[in-house]
Protein backbone atom coordinates (compact mmCIF):
# COMPACT_ATOMS: atom_id res chain seq x y z
CA UNK A 1 0.00 0.00 0.00
CA UNK A 2 1.48 3.42 -0.85
CA UNK A 3 2.02 5.65 1.96
CA UNK A 4 -0.41 8.06 3.23
CA UNK A 5 0.59 12.15 2.50
CA UNK A 6 2.47 13.39 5.42
CA UNK A 7 3.18 17.02 4.29
CA UNK A 8 0.68 19.60 4.30
CA UNK A 9 1.09 23.40 3.34
CA UNK A 10 -1.48 26.07 4.57
CA UNK A 11 -2.49 29.30 3.02
CA UNK A 12 -5.58 30.57 4.66
CA UNK A 13 -7.29 34.47 5.57
CA UNK A 14 -6.86 34.78 9.42
CA UNK A 15 -8.60 37.63 12.19
CA UNK A 16 -6.26 38.41 14.18
CA UNK A 17 -6.98 40.12 17.91
CA UNK A 18 -4.03 41.24 20.08
CA UNK A 19 -5.61 43.47 22.07
CA UNK A 20 -9.07 44.44 23.53
CA UNK A 21 -8.43 48.10 22.92
CA UNK A 22 -8.14 47.89 19.10
CA UNK A 23 -10.15 46.81 16.78
CA UNK A 24 -9.04 42.99 15.21
CA UNK A 25 -6.76 43.44 12.04
CA UNK A 26 -6.96 40.74 9.06
CA UNK A 27 -3.70 38.89 8.59
CA UNK A 28 -2.48 35.90 5.79
CA UNK A 29 -1.20 32.08 7.56
CA UNK A 30 1.31 30.74 5.70
CA UNK A 31 2.95 27.36 6.71
CA UNK A 32 2.69 23.84 6.86
CA UNK A 33 3.03 20.97 8.80
CA UNK A 34 4.91 17.62 8.65
CA UNK A 35 3.37 14.28 10.46
CA UNK A 36 6.52 12.33 11.93
CA UNK A 37 3.85 9.51 13.43
CA UNK A 38 0.12 8.64 13.07
CA UNK A 39 0.10 11.43 16.22
CA UNK A 40 2.53 13.89 16.05
CA UNK A 41 3.89 16.32 13.90
CA UNK A 42 5.84 19.44 13.68
CA UNK A 43 4.58 23.10 12.20
CA UNK A 44 6.08 26.20 11.21
CA UNK A 45 3.70 28.52 10.37
CA UNK A 46 3.37 32.90 9.98
CA UNK A 47 0.60 35.38 10.48
CA UNK A 48 1.70 38.10 7.69
CA UNK A 49 -0.08 41.60 7.76
CA UNK A 50 -2.31 41.77 5.03
CA UNK A 51 -4.34 45.08 6.58
CA UNK A 52 -2.86 47.25 8.90
CA UNK A 53 -4.57 48.60 12.38
CA UNK A 54 -4.66 52.41 12.07
CA UNK A 55 -4.60 54.19 14.99
CA UNK A 56 -5.36 58.38 14.80
CA UNK A 57 -5.26 61.03 17.15
CA UNK A 58 -4.58 64.99 17.71
CA UNK A 59 -0.46 64.29 17.60
CA UNK A 60 -1.23 62.33 14.57
CA UNK A 61 -1.46 59.08 12.90
CA UNK A 62 -0.17 55.07 13.06
CA UNK A 63 -0.52 52.10 11.35
CA UNK A 64 0.62 49.45 13.35
CA UNK A 65 1.37 45.61 10.60
CA UNK A 66 1.21 42.70 12.97
CA UNK A 67 2.50 39.53 12.40
CA UNK A 68 3.80 36.09 13.69
CA UNK A 69 6.58 33.67 13.31
CA UNK A 70 5.74 30.05 15.08
CA UNK A 71 6.92 27.04 15.67
CA UNK A 72 5.69 23.81 17.37
CA UNK A 73 4.35 20.21 17.34
CA UNK A 74 1.62 18.73 16.40
CA UNK A 75 -0.90 16.03 17.64
CA UNK A 76 -3.60 14.66 14.71
CA UNK A 77 -6.28 12.90 16.00
CA UNK A 78 -7.00 11.22 12.70
CA UNK A 79 -5.76 8.68 9.95
CA UNK A 80 -4.32 10.92 6.99
CA UNK A 81 -7.10 9.35 4.84
CA UNK A 82 -10.03 10.22 6.96
CA UNK A 83 -12.28 13.06 5.85
CA UNK A 84 -12.61 14.70 9.34
CA UNK A 85 -9.29 15.73 10.95
CA UNK A 86 -9.13 17.38 14.05
CA UNK A 87 -5.93 18.53 15.49
CA UNK A 88 -4.13 20.49 18.58
CA UNK A 89 -0.41 21.71 19.47
CA UNK A 90 1.69 24.22 20.64
CA UNK A 91 5.01 25.51 20.52
CA UNK A 92 6.81 29.55 20.49
CA UNK A 93 6.20 32.37 18.37
CA UNK A 94 7.47 35.66 17.77
CA UNK A 95 5.16 38.31 17.57
CA UNK A 96 6.20 41.57 15.75
CA UNK A 97 4.71 45.16 15.34
CA UNK A 98 5.35 47.26 12.97
CA UNK A 99 4.31 50.89 13.79
CA UNK A 100 4.58 53.54 10.87
CA UNK A 101 3.53 57.01 12.10
CA UNK A 102 2.60 60.53 10.32
CA UNK A 103 3.00 63.08 12.75
CA UNK A 104 1.37 66.28 13.32
CA UNK A 105 3.59 69.25 13.42
CA UNK A 106 5.55 69.45 16.64
CA UNK A 107 6.00 66.00 17.21
CA UNK A 108 8.14 63.84 16.26
CA UNK A 109 7.91 60.29 14.19
CA UNK A 110 10.00 57.27 15.97
CA UNK A 111 9.24 54.22 13.65
CA UNK A 112 9.50 50.78 15.70
CA UNK A 113 9.78 47.05 14.82
CA UNK A 114 8.77 45.69 18.01
CA UNK A 115 9.19 42.13 18.73
CA UNK A 116 8.43 39.72 21.86
CA UNK A 117 8.31 35.90 22.66
CA UNK A 118 5.09 33.98 22.90
CA UNK A 119 4.05 30.41 23.80
CA UNK A 120 0.98 29.85 21.89
CA UNK A 121 -1.41 26.46 21.97
CA UNK A 122 -3.39 26.11 18.52
CA UNK A 123 -6.69 23.47 18.05
CA UNK A 124 -8.69 22.70 15.40
CA UNK A 125 -10.37 20.52 12.62
CA UNK A 126 -9.78 19.70 9.01
CA UNK A 127 -12.29 18.53 6.49
CA UNK A 128 -11.23 16.70 3.11
CA UNK A 129 -12.85 18.30 0.36
CA UNK A 130 -11.12 16.74 -2.35
CA UNK A 131 -8.33 14.50 -3.40
CA UNK A 132 -4.86 17.13 -1.93
CA UNK A 133 -7.67 19.62 -0.75
CA UNK A 134 -8.60 20.35 2.71
CA UNK A 135 -10.46 23.26 4.39
CA UNK A 136 -9.97 23.99 7.87
CA UNK A 137 -10.90 26.17 10.67
CA UNK A 138 -8.43 26.48 13.55
CA UNK A 139 -7.99 29.01 16.52
CA UNK A 140 -4.38 30.12 18.52
CA UNK A 141 -3.98 31.46 21.72
CA UNK A 142 -0.72 33.29 22.15
CA UNK A 143 0.62 35.37 25.22
CA UNK A 144 3.37 37.82 24.07
CA UNK A 145 6.34 39.04 26.64
CA UNK A 146 6.25 41.87 26.70
CA UNK A 147 3.36 43.98 25.31
CA UNK A 148 3.33 46.89 22.90
CA UNK A 149 2.29 49.91 23.96
CA UNK A 150 2.08 52.75 21.37
CA UNK A 151 2.43 56.13 22.56
CA UNK A 152 1.12 59.33 21.04
CA UNK A 153 3.06 62.46 22.56
CA UNK A 154 3.63 61.38 26.36
CA UNK A 155 0.10 59.21 26.82
CA UNK A 156 -0.35 55.88 25.82
CA UNK A 157 -3.33 54.88 22.89
CA UNK A 158 -2.98 51.47 22.59
CA UNK A 159 -1.57 48.27 23.57
CA UNK A 160 -0.89 44.96 21.54
CA UNK A 161 -0.66 41.97 23.51
CA UNK A 162 -0.31 40.26 25.74
CA UNK A 163 -3.00 38.06 24.98
CA UNK A 164 -3.34 37.06 21.23
CA UNK A 165 -6.10 35.33 19.88
CA UNK A 166 -6.26 34.27 15.95
CA UNK A 167 -9.15 32.81 14.22
CA UNK A 168 -8.72 31.09 10.18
Amino acid sequence: PEEPIRLALELAPAVTIGSFEVAPTMTIQIGGHLRLTELLGIELFALAPAVPLHLSAAEGDADLHMGLLAAGVRLTFAAPEDRWVPFAGGGVAVTFVDVRADPQPGFAERPALVAAGAPYLRGGVAVTVAHFLRVRLDALVGWAMPSTTVRFGERDVATWGPFLLTVG
